[in-house]
């Protein structure tokens, strides 16, 4: 395993955690192995103090467990986790899809169009790449979409539990051409329903769309 600080963030103890969650949800840290902080520390040349915190806030996320003898231990993901995310996703996603019908503006459609775009690009792609650039994808969509809702808090819920499906995601299956298919045409009427600020067919498209991947990800 090989870590290096990476992003532009303000704040030492940001650049930490982001690093270490980015390896979680990669497995270059993968699920059950303990985690050192003095070992961290070393490896990504800076002292324990951030890496406690980072490990800290890890831990209240999940992404970490204690052991009885105080050593952290990155967190198992089960099919289970994936389940209970998505029905919480569904409820999240569906009333911001309908609160984007009502906001959308002409920016709101643009990066609407362009996150599409993104999306499309990924075809080009082939293998593990692939499937990593469609989660990329997908959540940028899912993210403009909460943007346009104009809730921040909805949007940092989101965010969290992204994280977590990215991590089911790779650790699963690698490229599904099914699945980016019929997820890259839901994304359109979801699109379709927002731009035409029809927010009864925009949270019903949003539902839809989540309890598809929930049919997926429980057939795995």
């Amino acid at each position: 395993m090989e870590l290096k600080l990476e992003g532009n963030y303000s704040l030492l103890s940001t650049c930490v955690y982001n690093t270490i969650k980015d390896a979680i949800i990669a497995e270059k840290l993968e699920p059950g192995k303990k985690v050192s902080e003095t070992g961290l520390a070393k490896e990504l040349g800076v002292s324990r103090t951030p890496v406690r915190e980072a490990l800290r806030i890890l831990y209240t996320e999940g992404f970490v467990k204690l052991t009885p003898n105080s050593s952290f231990v990155v967190s198992m993901f089960t099919q289970k986790d994936a389940i209970e995310i998505l029905h919480v996703r569904s409820i999240l996603e569906s009333e911001a899809s309908r609160m984007a019908a009502m906001n959308i503006d002409e920016e709101g459609k643009r990066k609407l169009k362009k996150a599409i775009s993104l999306m499309d690009k990924v075809y080009e792609l082939e293998g593990e790449e692939k499937a990593a650039e469609f989660s990329n994808a997908d959540i940028e969509f899912h993210k403009v979409i909460f943007e346009i809702a104009g809730n921040s808090k909805m949007l940092m819920v989101s965010d969290s539990l992204h994280d977590r499906q990215i991590r089911l995601y790779i650790s699963t299956h690698s490229a599904n051409t099914e699945l980016m298919d019929v997820c890259s045409r839901q994304h359109r009427h979801i699109m379709d329903a927002i731009v035409i600020g029809d927010e009864i067919g925009a949270e019903k498209y949003a539902k839809e769309h989540i309890s598809y991947i929930k049919k997926m990800i429980s057939s795995f």
